[in-house]
């Protein structure tokens, strides 16, 4: 037996063997199984793992940039940074949809070639549970989701008369109120701030209550599943690099069958080829996910810094920014781990022995030292761990300069009245 076949023979045996808990029973359908039943509900994504988007994503697309139409109409009649907000709020929406419409067109040719890097590397696996992770952030994601906006509408309910009285202007409410139509005591408790959106264009009818609350929802779940899809394709792809690791350290510990390395150096290829080819697909939706997230960012920091007036509305600003930022480090720590795993492999590869090192060897260490395997924003930048510093100190160095704002406000605003008052005393006297 020449040493060549040693070599394979054992590299073969370390792959097979069981000392390893590579995650066998997990694939890309199951992982991503919870994910998509949530999108196949919504109309936003394909209805399984295999097959295209639905129609129904149109309708998605073609509400959402309703409303976002309205909110313009809503914000020229007269401009504030809250109808601002909801143009953005909806305008984001629609972006999202068309984006999620233009992925689930691709997703089966994206689901083949990861079929087919499974299969390529299927001695190597996932990380354990991997499954498992993915539907549990799902369904805690959900969970929180859900309080979040039940919570919402509790505090938009405690607070309707105020919020109105904030965001429109007196002529705006009192047309707003004189197009309902119905006697109903319960209108008006049921008029919200997206219902007067509609109400400057159109008069009011019952059925105009449902048809708001569904789009809001809409609007509210594509904002968060964007997070949800980039952690879960982000997970994937760092199990699939933490397994190919692991090996890899196992086998370069063998003292009598040595690593094959073009053999490790092919299937390193064949999950660089996937990380390109996932994030050619969703490079858009991750650049548009970060935009949302660092504006609602330092739009709850600005809001932050006028007093609320309940105890519920501080349990939802609490909430709601606390969700707002944990989904935003989850998604970079989850992206960055890409970046982190690609890059370990260097650390083995430096310790070849000199007797070993060939031109197969150098070819793999020149690849993993020059190149970014990572999920990108369309190229402008990648996700790595800097990326989540980048975005905690533009959270800050806003939230500093807004307060330093304020404080000047307030101290020119208490110079005035004092001002005011010194002249009306020497007046008096």
């Amino acid at each position: 037996m020449t040493a060549a076949t040693t070599i394979t023979a054992g590299l073969e045996t370390i792959r097979k063997s069981k000392v390893f808990p590579v995650g066998t029973t997990d694939t890309f359908s199951k992982s991503l199984s919870w994910t998509l039943l949530l999108a196949r509900i919504f109309g936003l994504l394909p209805v399984s793992a295999k097959t295209q988007a639905t129609v129904t994503s149109f309708l998605a697309i073609f509400g959402t940039a309703g409303m976002t139409l309205l909110g313009l109409h809503w914000c020229f009649l007269n401009f504030t940074v809250f109808r601002a907000t909801k143009v953005v709020f909806y305008g984001s929406a629609t972006l999202s949809c068309v984006l999620l419409h233009r992925l689930g067109k691709a997703w089966p040719r994206l689901s083949n070639v990861w079929r087919h890097a499974e299969v390529s590397t299927k001695h190597l696996g996932y990380r354990p549970h991997t499954t498992l992770i993915c539907r549990t952030f799902t369904a805690l994601y959900c969970l929180v989701a859900v309080g979040k906006q039940y919570h919402r509408e509790v505090v938009l309910e405690d607070t309707l008369h105020r919020t109105l009285k904030w965001c429109l202007a007196p002529a705006l409410v009192s047309r707003a109120k004189s197009n309902i139509a119905s006697p109903c005591p319960c209108s008006s408790s049921m008029l919200t701030v997206e219902e007067v959106t509609l109400l400057t264009v159109l008069p009011y009818t019952p059925a105009l209550t449902p048809l708001v609350l569904m789009l809001n929802t809409l609007a509210t779940f594509t904002f968060s599943f964007l997070d949800l899809l980039i952690f879960n394709l982000a997970f994937c792809l760092s199990s699939m690099f933490w397994a190919f690791n692991r090996q890899l350290v196992e086998a370069s510990k063998q003292t009598i069958s040595r690593p094959r390395w073009s053999d490790w150096y092919r299937d390193y290829n064949v999950l660089r080829r996937l990380v390109t080819v996932v994030d050619n697909h969703i490079s858009p939706i991750v650049l548009l996910s970060f935009i949302i997230n660092v504006y609602h960012i330092c739009l709850q920091l600005y809001l932050s810094l006028t007093p609320l007036p309940t105890l519920a509305s501080k349990a939802y600003f609490c909430l709601s920014f606390g969700f707002l930022m944990s989904r935003t480090i989850t998604v970079c720590l989850a992206s960055a781990s890409i970046h982190d795993l690609a890059k370990q492999p260097k650390f083995v590869i430096f310790s070849v022995p000199s007797e070993e090192f060939d031109e197969e060897v150098e070819r793999f260490q020149f690849q993993v030292c020059n190149d970014s395997v990572a999920i990108s924003a369309m190229r402008f930048f990648i996700l790595t761990r800097t990326t989540l510093v980048t975005v905690i100190g533009l959270a800050a160095t806003y939230e500093v300069v807004m307060f330093q704002i304020q404080t000047m406000a307030e101290e020119e605003t208490d110079m005035k009245r004092l001002s005011a008052h010194n002249l009306t005393t020497d007046v008096c006297e």
